[in-house]
């Protein structure tokens, strides 16, 4: 489903609130695999981009937070 311009522009004016930043990496089927083998995806879920990257995103946060202790 596409976005319309109005709706990019709350959800990025969201993020600015929120201070959130989005970061884009690059990923191939090895990054799937490790995600679907660690059980943060299904193989239904790894065809999802927006999953895809909410697993990253969680993945990375947890690794943030045990660092930043």
């Amino acid at each position: 489903m596409a976005l319309t311009p109005a709706e990019r522009a709350r959800r990025y004016r969201q993020r600015q609130s929120d201070r959130v930043v989005l970061y884009r990496i690059a990923g191939n089927d090895s990054l799937l695999l490790a995600l679907i083998e660690a059980r943060r995806l299904t193989e239904r879920d790894a065809q999802d981009r927006a999953k895809v990257e909410d697993a990253l995103s969680e993945i990375v946060q947890e690794w943030a937070r045990r660092w930043a202790k």
